[in-house]
């Protein structure tokens, strides 16, 4: 192994964890403006600060380093930047460096599609608290066809099996709960989530899915409460948490980091 030829990968992954964050941004931009009923204005409106409204540089855009270098805030008027814009771009850069680095290159194709998906979902319920039906259900088609294609970890029996049981998975203690309660304690969307999860990964990996987000969830209403001094009882949302499982869970299955063998030959 020699330094040099190193340089190439080293650059290359650099330019897929700037691109993929430069990506980021401009879906959160689009999530953001459509949540206030601008989605029009994206392709010809110019950034603006969303405080002092002043166009903002080129070199306030740069992803990820420009949040860091004017420490979260504008450089114009000193607002607070919403940190939900860097949180995009580093989610994004994740995605796209777990996802060559740790899938098989067969899968490539297939997990790029996922992570857009679980990406502009993440964005959405967490800005709005929305998990809309026309992007969930073409999420649990692509999960299928990936089956159906033999892409991934699972066969179509166990992507069928998994989109059937993910509902009902969640759709039961839903129904119960509002029977009990009187109100929903659990989103639609939720649960249309969990069934294009089943899909990806299959029917036996939904227990692990449900265990890792309903920890993660419980971490950061624990962190939140801490952070903001909230009750316990407040509102979360719960499909970021679900997305970021099912990412996980879908790298890991039957994966054995055939990425790190590339990265490897190139060194």
């Amino acid at each position: 192994m020699t330094f040099f030829p190193a340089l190439p990968v080293l650059f290359a992954l650099v330019l897929l964890v700037l691109s993929a964050a430069a990506f980021g941004s401009f879906l959160h931009l689009w999530v953001w403006r459509w949540a206030q009923g601008q989605a029009g204005s994206l392709l010809w409106g110019r950034s603006r600060c969303d405080h002092c409204q002043q166009p903002l540089p080129a070199w306030a855009l740069v992803p990820l380093l420009s949040y860091v270098w004017q420490r979260g805030r504008c450089r114009s008027c000193g607002g607070v930047i919403a940190a939900s814009h860097f949180h995009a771009e580093c989610a994004a850069s994740a995605a796209a460096l777990s996802l060559v680095l740790w899938a098989e290159p067969t899968d490539w194709g297939a997990g790029a599609v996922l992570a857009l998906g679980l990406l502009a979902l993440a964005l959405i319920d967490g800005l709005t608290g929305l998990l809309p039906d026309a992007l969930t259900v073409p999420l649990l088609l692509a999960g299928l066809g990936s089956a159906w294609l033999g892409l991934g970890s699972c066969s179509l029996l166990d992507a069928g099996l998994g989109a059937v049981l993910g509902g009902a998975l969640l759709a039961l203690p839903a129904w119960g709960y509002r029977r009990w309660r009187g109100r929903d304690g659990l989103g639609g969307g939720d649960i249309v989530l969990t069934a294009a999860g089943g899909s990806w990964i299959g029917w036996d990996a939904l227990p692990a899915l449900l265990l890792l987000a309903s920890l993660s969830g419980i971490l950061l209403i624990l962190l939140r409460a801490w952070r903001l001094g909230v009750g316990l009882d407040q509102p979360f949302r719960f499909g970021p948490v679900l997305a970021l499982a099912l990412w996980v869970l879908w790298l890991i299955k039957d994966h054995a980091g055939a990425g790190w063998l590339l990265l490897e030959r190139g060194l």
